[in-house]
């Protein structure tokens, strides 16, 4: 019963999408909600680049809805899109690459039709970045950087909806002997501070805090989400799990996150050596968490996109 009415409540948002974009020159479809689409990443590139200047018809899909929306919409561009894992949409697992111009994604593909877009490009840095502005965006999130190394009296801290792989109750287990973890979130909730006192704002929240849990929700090679920036822009230090334990290997350096190995779990006796130490706590925060190249990789990235994005509009 339940998956029927998944299907019925799909072919509804469908519906409804369809409806919106009746007229456009850009549509999405199978996406999260977007309130405002004319402001959403992926037109603006396209839109404030001029990349599509005969205002050819472009599709992009996700995957939050059914997969027979790709064949029963099509135009002249057809490109899907996924912030996910796929291991959780399992129906998308080839990133639709036989039915589209392109995919984009966070997997490390070599296929001709494919483009790495890892999620937290959109979420953090905007469509007309360019190096001065990235390496201005990557000092915003660096705390340290804008503001002096402090000891917090605050311990550790959770904000999680749900544990699918029990990863987070392994964590939380192991770190509240030394103190209690203060989690946030739906996930072990113990404190209502987030929504009482910042407005559900988790940078603000974090920044009571020496320690952030944020593991990813699957450790598969490639996947980093907005996780570690959300730690780093607070001024916590990340406790992480995931990404084959290599998250952006051009963006973060290793030595300024604690992991979590579950097969060789020296997490406690970290934590515990850092969080009772003050002066090996503020060394270890007062690292620059960025690669010194971190900005001209995301550049890079952003204009192979540009590039690429060019080259499949004007063979349409």
């Amino acid at each position: 019963m339940k998956y029927f009415l998944l299907l019925a409540k799909r072919h509804k948002k469908y519906l409804k999408e369809k409806k919106i974009f009746r007229n456009s020159t850009i549509s999405f479809y199978n996406f999260w909600e977007i309130e405002d689409y004319n402001n959403f990443w992926l037109q603006k590139f396209i839109v404030d680049r001029n990349l599509n200047p005969k205002n050819k018809s472009i599709n992009f899909f996700s995957v939050f809805g059914p997969r027979y929306v790709l064949k029963k919409q099509k135009a002249a561009i057809n490109i899907f899109f996924s912030g996910e894992t796929m291991s959780r949409f399992k129906k998308y697992h080839d990133y639709c690459l036989p039915e589209v111009d392109l995919a984009l994604g966070f997997d490390d593909l070599q296929h001709e039709k494919y483009f790495r877009l890892p999620l937290w490009i959109l979420d953090f840095f905007e469509p007309t970045v360019d190096l001065e502005k990235a390496k201005e965006k990557l000092k915003q999130l660096n705390y340290y950087k804008n503001n002096k190394p402090i000891v917090r009296e605050k311990f550790c801290s959770l904000i999680a909806r749900h544990d699918e792989n029990g990863i987070r109750k392994k964590i939380v287990n192991t770190l509240n002997p030394i103190e209690t973890v203060d989690c946030a979130g739906k996930l072990f909730n113990n404190t209502a501070r987030l929504q009482t006192e910042f407005a559900n704002n988790k940078v603000k929240f974090l920044e009571n805090y020496k320690f952030n849990i944020c593991p990813e929700n699957t450790n598969q090679e490639s996947y980093t989400t907005e996780k570690l920036f959300e730690s780093f822009a607070a001024g916590c230090i990340p406790i992480y799990w995931g990404s084959a334990q290599k998250p952006e290997p051009n963006i973060f350096k290793p030595s300024s996150i604690i992991f979590f190995d579950e097969f060789k779990n020296t997490l406690s006796e970290d934590v515990e050596r850092l969080h009772k130490d003050p002066k090996l706590y503020l060394d270890f925060i007062s690292q620059n968490p960025f690669q010194d190249t971190a900005a001209e990789y995301i550049i890079q990235t952003i204009s192979n996109l540009e590039l690429k994005l060019k080259e499949i509009i004007n063979q349409a």
